[in-house]
């Protein structure tokens, strides 16, 4: 597995930079939901769920990682963390008002089960907050393999914001909104189907 303890660590030890990056996206995510449940998915060691709480959310966190869920609970006090993947922890249908998968969803190897979990614990109106390298960005290279974001062992799929598209609008999802962004990744907002 390649997010193992080391990974984890490393998150840990950058920490404070981290969280600050955090409370932004947090903070982003208010003009849509400003109280609720909030679910990171792939919280790792939990800063998304720490800022959540600061942000009067209700944090949550899932994660397949020992080490870093263990940090979560252990280190930062987060006791709404969950370790194993999200379609066994059973949530409640509607459960959550924000989900985010910031950098998970290129990781996971079926992409239907989770998206079809993700949609089946939103509530009504409720927000996914995903973000995910682009691979139609205009400034990822022509020739891919220059591109730091192929990682065949690490990334198992490469979205377009088309593709995602695609992926949710099966599942009864659509994108609400997409945030531009210097850097390669693709940054949405997206909510059920109306």
């Amino acid at each position: 597995m390649t997010y193992d303890h080391a990974y984890s660590e490393h998150y840990a030890n950058k920490a404070d930079k981290k969280l600050r990056r955090c409370r932004r996206w947090v903070n982003r995510v208010k003009k849509f939901v400003c109280a609720g449940r909030w679910l990171d998915v792939g919280c790792s060691i939990g800063l998304v769920v720490m800022a959540a709480n600061e942000a009067g959310f209700e944090g949550h966190g899932v994660d397949v990682e020992g080490w870093g869920v263990a940090y979560a609970r252990n280190q930062l006090g987060l006791s709404n963390i969950q370790q194993g993947f999200l379609e066994d922890q059973k949530y409640p249908d509607g459960y959550f008002s924000v989900i985010s998968l910031y950098d998970v969803i290129e990781h996971v190897p079926d992409l239907n089960l989770l998206v079809k979990e993700l949609k089946r614990i939103l509530a009504a109106d409720g927000i996914i907050d995903i973000i995910t390298p682009d691979i139609k960005h205009w400034r990822v290279p022509r020739n891919l393999s220059s591109w730091g974001e192929i990682k065949p062992s690490e990334h198992l799929y490469y979205f377009s914001k088309h593709t995602l598209s695609r992926l949710l609008g099966k599942h009864g999802l659509r994108i609400m909104q997409t945030r531009f962004h210097f850097k390669p990744s693709l940054r949405v907002y997206a909510g059920h189907i109306a």
